[in-house]
């Protein structure tokens, strides 16, 4: 009965660390397995400077960070910025450069977005990107 208690108190712990590994591990190979991005980051930033003139002529009733949202999980920034960085032929150093600075833009346009994929899962888009616009449209108005 006891050597039960010991192994069920040895098990547990490494069950649970078990899990966690090949739940980490999925997510890391689900990222490595996936398919270069499809859209070149020159097309994709070109959108986004289509979105900006967009807004410089409607103003906030356009649904600026709702499209913000859409152009960021099409364009995927980040992944195509590692395999476009992959391709260059500049010195480690200088390409670590280029990285950290397309990283931190890609992460302030995600901040800007405030991307959410879903509201509370009624007909309610107060999770989402549309909800920030309403808002922003009625202080416009």
């Amino acid at each position: 009965v006891a050597l039960d208690f010991i192994w069920g108190i040895v098990l547990i712990p490494l069950v649970i660390l078990g899990m966690i590994s090949t739940y980490l591990f999925g997510g890391f190979l689900n990222t490595v397995s996936k398919p270069a991005p499809s859209v070149p980051l020159a097309e994709a930033l070109s959108a986004l400077t289509v979105i900006e003139d967009d807004y410089a002529i409607r103003g906030p009733s356009m649904g600026l960070r709702q499209r913000l949202a859409s152009w960021f999980q099409w364009s995927e920034p980040q992944r195509r910025l590692d395999f476009e960085l992959e391709s260059l032929n500049v010195p480690q150093r200088k390409r670590e450069e280029i990285r950290k600075r397309g990283m931190d833009a890609a992460e302030d346009i995600a901040s800007v977005v405030e991307y959410f994929i879903a509201g509370n899962g009624i007909i309610d888009d107060s999770g989402s990107a549309k909800f920030a616009d309403r808002i922003a449209s009625d202080e416009a108005s």
